[in-house]
């Protein structure tokens, strides 16, 4: 939802004056974040996914669609919890 709000302008900017990582970028770190979980867990349903690159043109639809997708991918891992009893990859602190 917060995507749907955003315009080029506002993915573009970033709260720090020294540079950093934009709003469209912190959004692509979290896709890739989920990325390495899957990497690890489940590397069948990582290679499904496709990691967005830093210095690709991030605009608010392909990031949605990275996202959903990853989201998703996520959700099938979690699921697997539910057959197994436990959450492969995952241990507990």
């Amino acid at each position: 939802m917060i995507l749907d709000e955003l315009n080029t302008e506002a993915l573009a900017s970033t709260l720090s004056k020294r540079g950093g990582r934009t709003v469209a970028l912190q959004f692509a770190h979290l896709h890739n974040v989920r990325l390495q979980w899957l990497e690890v867990a489940m590397p069948a349903i990582y290679r499904t996914q496709t990691k967005i690159n830093k210095e690709a043109i991030l605009d608010a639809a392909s990031l949605q669609k990275s996202l959903t997708a990853s989201a998703n991918a996520i959700a099938e891992w979690m699921a697997t919890a539910d057959e197994e009893g436990k959450l492969k990859g995952y241990k507990k602190a």
